[in-house]
């Protein structure tokens, strides 16, 4: 037979509703409503299906007929002998068990299976009844109802049993659990109704020593592995005591709340129904009573099955009370975490307050450059900010800049620009110094020229070092006590270690409470989360000085002067300030709107940008690649290298040539 099938593990008790097991105390005998103790003694089953699929049991179950065809092999041989199109399929009409405890405490149970039987034809079946929760089941009978007569099967010896021998069945005991086979007539598209007894000893539970004393029966009448071979339409328990006990001292399970007199009418007779039992359902009954056998002493598998579900009790109760204790440590870590991380970024990242010093500045506010303007407003040395260096260099005659003639290729025509180094000598700031280096090579004189194109490469592994000098420039302005890409590097590692150290905790305390509490990943899972939160919070961490803090809002309110310059100044008077402020526009992200304006009352291209008398019309990237001329659209510098070019504005060309066409868009122009 093949293996057992997956199913879901979905239990259904009297009347259809879902239980929770009664659960007995860890120092008593009896149980009171919520968790099982114990299974009880039945049988399991073993159904190949279509296609050779069987299907095995391992619990206990009462009511179920294995039924099987075999066309080649011995009874009960092998899954590959079957026939895959002569397997049919079975379900339940009806599936009733019936438990009579008698004065001994032995159990006489009935089985009555109405099975119907679609396509064939079926021969023989078998069940299998654990002998885990009993110590003995003896006097197997096996006979079926026809046509209003009760048809005996004959007992016969295992190794004479055969499929083409009809009405024979035989016992044997196999891994612990008495096999029952028997043989009946084939069968196609029928119905046939099984009766299946035998008696059970040493099953019934019971608690002389508890206060009150008590003895129990627990059955599962239908279980999971049953439905999963075929549904049952109809299905009861009935438990039969050896005389009638007060409804008031009997707990019926499982379920909370169930009342007694709802399953019997005269208080020894008690009956469990269910309807609709489909796949992954199963059905059981419990009853607790005062003492019916006199003199009966609990079997021997009770106490270590007791001590057994008593300490799985415990366990369960413990990781009630573990998962409690996780969840409110989740919780008062995301709530302490997050003040905490607050507080600290108030007390060791938040700038010194300064207010606003002015509503604008028509002036620089100090000699910083304007990388390292742009830089500290918004603590970060990124491309704007060293292209702005690049065109400071060019306001102030350092290099000049000459857009080349188009060069044809294979994916169409590019540009490029030629700098050229016109006073090595003037004065520079390490940053520019930098630069200069990078561009033109170390010691370069006036009239070095590179291509923009090729100093991409040479430009690249210098920026970590640019960025550095604009740090540095801060720093000794007295801005920030320490750079600020310092700062977040510090905080980013504290944060990958917190990170590094929740991993850990949460690796062993999941091994170590996992089974019982699965609640321990919540707080683990806010520790790391908190972890990241600090992470991110790692760049707004760096801290300005009093004078930094000041500084900024002074630069401030020369960004808001550049950003509406119109507000404040006629700009065809205010021509001559649209190169002497351009690398500020640029540090701050203005640029497109900066030339935009000033594109409109025809302001002059810079004299250190020579493009043949007329703004041009593309846009190439240097620092990102080939140097391929780019149409339409504009680039900004943040992110994407730093970007040449424009396009006309307007009602003409930008600088005074008329040979241009006029296009559209936005402003283009250093960004």
């Amino acid at each position: 037979m093949m293996g057992r099938p997956e199913t879901e593990r979905v239990r259904i008790v009297a009347g259809g509703e879902a239980p929770d097991h009664p659960r007995r105390d860890a120092g008593s005998g009896g149980w009171v409503h919520g968790e099982s103790r114990s299974d009880s003694p039945g049988r399991d089953i073993a159904v190949p299906k279509r296609r050779g699929h069987a299907s095995k049991g391992a619990g206990v179950v009462v009511g179920l007929v294995a039924t099987l065809v075999m066309l080649g092999g011995g009874f009960l041989g092998p899954a590959g002998s079957v026939d895959a199109q002569s397997i049919g399929e079975v379900s339940w009409d009806r599936l009733d068990v019936t438990i009579d405890v008698e004065d001994d405490g032995q159990f006489a149970v009935t089985e009555r299976q109405v099975i119907q039987f679609v396509d064939g034809p079926f021969r023989t079946a078998f069940a299998e009844l654990p002998l885990d929760r009993a110590e003995s089941i003896e006097n197997v009978r096996v006979s079926e109802d026809r046509d209003g007569e009760t048809i005996a099967y004959e007992q016969v010896n295992s190794s004479r049993l055969s499929r083409d021998r009809a009405e024979e069945f035989a016992v044997s005991v196999t891994n612990g659990n008495v096999l029952v086979e028997w043989t009946y007539p084939p069968t196609s598209d029928d119905t046939r109704s099984f009766v299946l007894e035998y008696d059970v000893t040493g099953s019934l539970r019971s608690y002389p020593g508890e206060d009150p004393a008590n003895q129990q029966v627990w059955w599962v009448a239908v279980s999971e592995e049953v439905t999963a071979v075929g549904p049952v339409r109809e299905a009861s328990l009935t438990v039969s005591l050896p005389e009638a006990v007060p409804l008031d001292q009997v707990v019926i399970g499982p379920g909370e709340s169930v009342a007694p007199a709802d399953y019997t009418e005269d208080g020894r007779t008690f009956t469990w129904t269910a309807r609709d039992l489909g796949a992954g359902n199963s059905f059981e009954g419990r009853i607790q009573v005062p003492p019916v056998v006199a003199g009966y002493d609990p079997p021997a598998w009770q106490r270590a099955d007791d001590e057994r579900r008593a300490s799985e009790a415990e366990r369960e109760e413990r990781g009630a009370v573990l998962n409690l204790g996780f969840i409110g440590l989740g919780l008062l870590l995301s709530v302490g975490g997050g003040l905490g991380i607050f507080g600290w970024w108030y007390v060791r990242g938040r700038d010194p307050h300064s207010g606003l010093v002015a509503d604008y500045l028509p002036e620089p506010p100090s000699s910083l450059s304007p990388g390292a303007a742009g830089t500290l407003l918004d603590e970060e040395a990124d491309e704007e900010d060293i292209v702005a260096t690049v065109v400071d260099l060019g306001h102030r005659g350092v290099i000049s800049i000459t857009e080349e003639a188009p060069k044809g290729s294979v994916f169409g025509a590019s540009r490029d620009f030629l700098l050229t180094l016109r006073t090595p000598d003037a004065e520079m700031r390490p940053l520019e110094r930098t630069l200069v280096a990078t561009l033109f090579g170390a010691g370069a004189a006036a009239g070095a020229v590179t291509e923009m194109s090729e100093a991409k490469a040479a430009f690249d592994a210098t920026k970590p070092a640019i960025r550095a000098d604009l740090y540095a420039e801060l720093v000794e302005a007295g801005l920030f006590p320490r750079s600020p890409e310092e700062t977040r590097a510090a905080w980013r590692r504290g944060a990958g270690i917190v990170l590094v150290v929740a991993v850990a905790i949460g690796l062993v305390s999941i091994g170590a409470f996992g089974g019982i509490a699965p609640f321990v990943w919540f707080p683990v899972i806010v520790f790391g989360g908190l972890a990241l939160v600090l992470r991110r919070l790692a760049g707004a961490m760096p801290r300005k000085t009093a004078a930094g803090a000041e500084e900024k809002a002074k630069w401030a309110a020369f960004r808001r002067y550049l950003s509406s310059i119109e507000r404040y100044e006629d700009l065809n008077e205010a021509k001559e300030t649209f190169d002497r402020y351009l690398p500020y526009a640029v540090a701050f992200g203005l640029d497109r709107e900066w030339t935009a304006k000033f594109a409109q009352v025809d302001t002059p291209m810079p004299a250190w940008f020579d493009t043949g008398g007329a703004f041009p019309d593309i846009l190439i990237d240097p620092m990102a690649g080939s140097g391929r001329a780019r149409r339409g659209g504009y680039r900004g510098g943040r992110g994407g290298g730093w970007v040449i070019g424009g396009s006309p504005f307007g009602g003409g060309a930008w600088g005074g040539s008329a040979g241009r066409d006029s296009g559209g868009g936005g402003g283009r122009g250093f960004g």
